[in-house]
Parts: C-alpha cells; sequence; structure tokens
C-alpha cells in the first residue's frame, strides 16, 4: 500500500503494518526529529497525555516498585511524573539513555516508542528481557481500527512513525512473549509477565 510517500506492508498473521524496510529514515533523521520535539516537564498538554499511561497502570503498581521510562527521548518526562508518585524509574533511550542502568525491573514504560521501531520483534525482545517476574509493560501507541483511513491518518504522517499496531497485533505479541494482557483501551495496553525470565 502507497501512503504519505511511503510503502507499507500489513501482516497477514498479526495485523501490523510497517514501513517498507528499503525506506527507513537513518538514525540521524530520527534523532534531530526527536531533538525537535517540545516534550518537556512544564508542557500541560503532554503531561496530561502521559498521564493516561500513567493512569492506566497505576492499579497494576505498588509503590517505591522499579521501573523503565524505555524510549524516554531527551527530555524523561514520564519517569519524571512516576518518580513524583513515588516509583523508583530509570530511563533508556538508543539516541539519548543508550544502557539500561539494571538487568530487570517490576515495570517498563514505553510511551509513542513502539510506532518507532524499526525492527519489532527484536526491540519487543529487548522489553521483555527487561521484565523481572511478575512485571507490568504498559504501551501507549495510536492503534490502527477498520475506522482508521490509512492514507489521512495523521500518525503515518510522521516520517519516523514507521510500523503500526491493532488489538490483534498485541495479543499476538503477548503470546510470542508470554505476556498476559490486562487492559486494553483507547490506545493504552497493559501487560505482565506470565512467567520469569
Amino acid at each position: 500500500m502507497e501512503a504519505h510517500g511511503r510503502e507499507f506492508i500489513g501482516c497477514k498473521n498479526c495485523d501490523l503494518v510497517f514501513q517498507n524496510p528499503a525506506q527507513l529514515p537513518t538514525l540521524e533523521f530520527e534523532r534531530q526529529r526527536y531533538l525537535e520535539h517540545e516534550n518537556h516537564i512544564g508542557n500541560i498538554g503532554y503531561t496530561d497525555f502521559l498521564g493516561r499511561l500513567i493512569n492506566a497502570l497505576r492499579p497494576f503498581l505498588k509503590h517505591r516498585q522499579l521501573g523503565l521510562d524505555f524510549g524516554c527521548g531527551p527530555s524523561p518526562v514520564l519517569a519524571t511524573l512516576l518518580a513524583r508518585e513515588g516509583y523508583v524509574v530509570d530511563c533508556y533511550d538508543p539516541f539519548f539513555f543508550p544502557y539500561p542502568t539494571r538487568p530487570k525491573y517490576d515495570f517498563v514504560t514505553a510511551s509513542e516508542v513502539c510506532e518507532h521501531f524499526h525492527n519489532p520483534g527484536r526491540e519487543f525482545g529487548l522489553i521483555c528481557s527487561l521484565l523481572g517476574e511478575d512485571a507490568h509493560l504498559g504501551i501507549m501507541t495510536a492503534m490502527l481500527s477498520n475506522e482508521v483511513d490509512f492514507e489521512q491518518w495523521y500518525y503515518a504522517r510522521d516520517e519516523t512513525h514507521v510500523c503500526f499496531y491493532s488489538p490483534s497485533t498485541f495479543e499476538v505479541i503477548a503470546e510470542l512473549f508470554q505476556l498476559q494482557i490486562l487492559s486494553l483501551t483507547h490506545n493504552v495496553v497493559v501487560l505482565k509477565t506470565r512467567r520469569s525470565h
């Protein structure tokens, strides 16, 4: 399928829609685009937006649990908001915080991250390797549905957004990585490890 000046491919097994790998943006292009984002703690609209993920994840967490803000960008706002609620949160981002501090976490968040994955299988494998036993994963990404007109969809216009998920995709991801879906609401999914890694 051609859209937004790029070619996209749909997986018949998991409903993932992903950009032709030959057309993926360069890492330097991505890094520069992320530096242009105005995602900072003083941006009330952005902090309210992140609150949707925090609100979905909060019922499953315990005070002082150890978390990782996966793909936090240059300004780890989500980590800051979670720390204010009493959690201990490390940061990871391949461009700006390239090394996870610890081997395992009680929870991992990925807000507006998964749509940037050039190799979703490898990236989800990395995330799951960082989840401890009975750990939680909170993801926020705009999801595909039958109501989405992909050729007009604002979310696909961003040149760094290269793969798109539906609820069915997350069901397959959960099965592949031994995760249990606890909640899946509008653009937010919370999962839990089903066994120790």
